[in-house]
């Protein structure tokens, strides 16, 4: 016996799907839309950007074309851009003005295009310890870095020796 499919689960998925994803890739000639989805596809989730609504248009469109030759779906489309919303709603289905969108675990409020980071901290917390702060620092999830200047600032600062008054 044989398998015919990709069990997923198994600890050599996410390199099977990547080493797949690559082939299929590698068969097209390098324009800016291949090069972004080689770097920047991260399991099922394609990040990438344009300087202008018509480019990032066009982007959409050669990479969906692109990776239904290959047998692959992109789903589950987020933009800022009003023009990509509206020529491909179908991808994009029904738009809520408030939603937040998860992208590689942050947070994304996609109207006013900026990370949406939740903490426990707390106005409730009155008098906080090093631990305390420390602790709320560590559950920080933040893959791209983007707090790490407030993180090490806090971390190393001499204020944490005598503890933080909060509020």
């Amino acid at each position: 016996m044989r398998f015919t499919r990709v069990t997923f689960g198994n600890a050599a998925s996410p390199f099977l799907l990547n080493a797949t994803v690559q082939y299929h890739l590698a068969r097209f000639d390098e324009c800016r839309t291949v090069k972004e989805l080689k770097d920047n596809l991260y399991v099922d989730d394609w990040l990438t950007g344009a300087d202008s609504e018509e480019e990032i248009c066009k982007m959409m469109s050669e990479g969906e074309k692109t990776m239904k030759e290959g047998g692959f779906t992109l789903t589950k489309w987020a933009s800022n851009s009003q023009a990509a919303r509206r020529e491909h709603s179908k991808m994009f289905g029904e738009f809520d003005e408030m939603s937040i969108t998860k992208v590689l675990g942050l947070s994304w409020k996609t109207t006013g295009d900026y990370f949406h980071f939740v903490t426990l901290l707390s106005s409730e917390i009155g008098h906080c310890s090093k631990r305390i702060l420390l602790s709320i620092i560590a559950h920080l999830f933040d893959p791209l870095g983007l707090l790490t200047p407030f993180s090490i600032t806090l971390k190393v600062s001499r204020n944490l020796e005598k503890g933080i008054r909060l509020g």
